[in-house]
């Protein structure tokens, strides 16, 4: 079974995820996965391309977990506690197409950012913890 069945044989209407701000169900969590993977193959993501997330732990991080176990992409994760060079060196060496990033890291990626995007990685910004795709909220 893979992660992206696995979630497809959840029953629909069980809670997947409690956090402060709510619940979401696994039925919803399909669905939100399923157009995050439909945004993302929409910007040419699919298999075996690299997607980077530099965020904390938050729903939309499950929707794009999600969406690139549908779409054969992989997902590179980034720690929050890691200084900018390190997050530079890890982009730079993993490949990644796509950083999807908390508004929170702009200023420390600002940094970075002539250099990382010479390598042809695009960055997009959760805009305070929602997904930059299209997740239905």
């Amino acid at each position: 079974m893979t992660l992206s069945s696995w979630l497809s044989v959840q029953s629909t209407g069980r809670v997947a995820l409690r956090w402060q701000g709510g619940e979401i169900t696994y039925g919803e969590l399909a669905a939100r996965a399923g157009r995050t993977a439909s945004a993302l193959a929409a910007r040419g993501i699919g298999r075996g391309d690299r997607i980077a997330i530099l965020a904390y732990n938050c729903p939309d991080y499950l929707d794009l977990l999600f969406a690139c176990a549908r779409l054969g992409a992989v997902l590179v994760t980034l720690n929050w506690r890691l200084a900018p060079p390190e997050w530079q060196y890890i982009l730079e060496h993993s490949g990644a197409r796509l950083l999807v990033h908390d508004d929170e890291f702009s200023k420390a990626l600002d940094t970075l950012k002539l250099r990382l995007m010479r390598t042809g990685l695009d960055l997009q910004s959760c805009k305070g913890g929602d997904m930059p795709l299209p997740t239905g909220k």
